[in-house]
């Protein structure tokens, strides 16, 4: 079984958090990446925690669109069977990452023991880099009957389906993005990104209230994944129709 824990994992790939709304922009060595020739990709769910309603489906659509859009681009794509032995064998190892003391997961220490897994799984295949997949949860912001957030725009639907048109709202919600992190067989950080998936609310409309409600089940559009890949991988692979003021948020 996978041992999954929601955190991103090395203090070094934290975006740097304040609390207001800002721009950022992605991380990128374009020297060490114009090397990498072969990766292996991680799945999604197998150090974090997929989100509420993705269903095993909505995974796949994902790994498999990403896969396939870096062979695509000329990249080998090896297996990650060698990746997940390791790493379960460093979460039994670790004995779980929950500090008791704090209620909180113990960042070090999934640091530590996924860089462990870096390091016996490049001894064991020849990779020139490893892929890190995350679908979390991210600031995005309303206005009108829109919401934008990482590089992406997507009208707003009700719980019957159909597009709002006769709301006017804004301010700020939480939208679901691919985080992705590339590094090299060395653990070193050579690209980090996201990109805009979902926006897992319907916007639910009664005679007393006005809410937005998390959406019990997901299925991501394909087309929608495909851009939020191809956002989230730019510029390690270049996309044409990069948005030229893209809008990424951070808390």
């Amino acid at each position: 079984m996978r041992k999954s824990v929601s955190i991103l994992l090395i203090a070094v790939i934290l975006i740097s958090c304040s609390p207001h709304l800002k721009y950022f922009h992605f991380e990128y060595n374009h020297e060490k990446c114009h090397q990498i020739k072969s990766v292996v990709v991680t799945p999604i769910d197998m150090v974090w925690d997929k989100p509420k309603g993705a269903t095993d489906q909505c995974i796949a659509k994902v790994e498999t669109t990403i896969e396939e859009y870096l062979k695509d681009n000329g990249f080998s794509v090896l297996s990650n069977k060698i990746l997940e032995k390791h790493w379960e064998e460093e979460s039994q190892k670790a004995g779980g990452f929950f500090d008791p003391r704090t209620g909180k997961v113990n960042g070090s220490k999934v640091s530590k023991h996924l860089m462990n897994t870096i390091k016996i799984a490049g001894e064991i295949q020849n990779f020139d880099a490893i892929i890190f997949l995350r679908i979390m949860k991210r600031p995005a912001k309303l206005v009108g009957d829109r919401v934008y957030w990482d590089g992406s725009s997507r009208k707003i639907y009700d719980d019957n389906g159909d597009v709002i048109t006769d709301v006017t709202w804004q301010g700020e919600i939480g939208a679901l993005s691919l985080s992705i992190q590339i590094f090299n067989r060395n653990q070193k950080l050579l690209f980090r990104s996201v990109g805009a998936l979902e926006f897992p609310y319907e916007f639910s409309k009664t005679y007393t209230k006005k809410e937005f409600v998390w959406k019990q089940q997901f299925n991501f559009n394909t087309d929608e994944v495909m851009e939020g890949i191809s956002v989230a991988l730019h510029p390690f692979i270049a996309y044409k129709n990069y948005p030229k003021n893209p809008q990424f948020y951070q808390e």
